[in-house]
């Protein structure tokens, strides 16, 4: 579980790749720094936070690939800009990514309802329940 802990209102610029040819998907900001802490969510996909919790890096090699979203959203859902700060609890058992054109989903949850939708400039973050379940990427630069 990737619990959300409170939300940085500061504009972060997220830089969101997938490389092709080796199947890896890369989200990474400036936080990123020697002082980051690393987190095994899944077998093959590690997030970097920093000492606020603000993501600083998040990398998935050759993850599970899935055709449909993986969480609902709520009748009634709150949209908020920013991006959150985070607490690992445990690691994502449920991990996967759901691939489009020019876009992508990392998905932390399965079957949960999504009643946040925080925005930031090319991503959003799916939030239910305090608990990240996705994140949706978008103007992904593809590196072949």
């Amino acid at each position: 579980m990737i619990k959300v802990v409170g939300i940085n209102n500061k504009d972060v610029h997220f830089n969101i790749t997938y490389i092709e040819e080796v199947k890896t998907y890369n989200i990474t900001t400036e936080f990123m720094s020697d002082e980051c802490v690393n987190y095994r969510v899944e077998q093959s996909n590690m997030i970097w936070l920093n000492h606020e919790g603000a993501i600083a890096e998040i990398e998935s090699i050759y993850p599970k690939i899935v055709q449909k979203e993986c969480c609902y959203f709520a009748k009634q859902v709150k949209f908020l800009s920013g991006s959150p700060r985070l607490h690992i609890i445990s690691i994502a058992d449920d991990f996967c990514i759901q691939h489009a054109q020019n876009k992508f989903t990392m998905w932390f949850a399965k079957e949960k309802i999504i009643d946040v939708h925080l925005q930031s400039e090319n991503i959003d973050f799916y939030i239910g329940k305090d608990e990240l379940l996705g994140i949706h990427c978008r103007k992904i630069k593809v590196i072949i």
